[in-house]
C-alpha cells in the first residue's frame, strides 16, 4: 500500500513539474528579508509569483490578478526579452535571460527574485511552522502538484 502511495506521488510530483513548465509565459519569483523574531524559520519569507507572457513586441505581467502591459519591449523569445519604464524612481529596465529575472536598478537588499525551486523550499519551511508538521508537509506538496 505504501509502494502505491509512493509511486502516485512520485507520479504526481512529475506531472506538477511539466505542467509548471510552458513555452508561453515566464515567472518571477519574490521573497523578502525575514524580521528577526522568524529568523529560526528563514531568513527570507516568499511574497509572490509574477507570470510574463508576450504579444507582438508587448510584454504582459500578471500580478495578484493585476495585468499590467509594457510597450515596446525588446523581445527574443519568452526567456530573453527586457522592457523599460520610467516612475517616481527614474528609469527602470527588466526582463528575462535565459528565463532568470533581473532589474534595474535591483531592489534593495531586503528583495531579491529567485528560481521557483528555492522559492518553494523557503515557502514549504513556513508552511511547516504555520501549519505543523503534517498540514505543513501537505501544503508544501500541492505547491510542486
Amino acid at each position: 500500500m505504501l509502494r502505491i502511495i509512493s509511486s502516485n506521488l512520485i507520479i504526481a510530483l512529475c506531472l506538477g513539474f511539466s505542467a509548471c513548465y510552458s513555452e508561453n509565459v515566464v515567472h518571477a519569483y519574490m521573497i523578502v528579508k525575514t524580521n528577526p523574531e522568524y529568523s529560526h524559520v528563514h531568513d527570507w519569507r516568499p511574497v509572490i509569483q509574477v507570470t510574463y507572457s508576450i504579444n507582438g513586441d508587448e510584454v504582459i505581467s500578471k500580478l495578484a490578478g493585476l495585468v499590467e502591459v509594457y510597450k515596446g519591449c525588446e523581445i527574443i523569445n519568452i526567456g530573453n526579452w527586457e522592457c523599460h519604464y520610467t516612475d517616481g524612481t527614474g528609469f527602470n529596465k527588466f526582463g528575462f535571460s535565459d528565463r532568470k529575472y533581473w532589474k534595474i536598478p535591483a531592489s534593495d537588499e531586503n528583495v531579491k527574485y529567485v528560481s521557483r525551486w528555492k522559492y518553494n523550499v523557503i515557502r514549504c519551511k513556513w508552511y511547516l511552522h504555520y501549519n505543523g508538521v503534517y498540514k505543513g508537509i501537505l501544503s508544501c506538496l500541492k505547491t510542486y502538484i
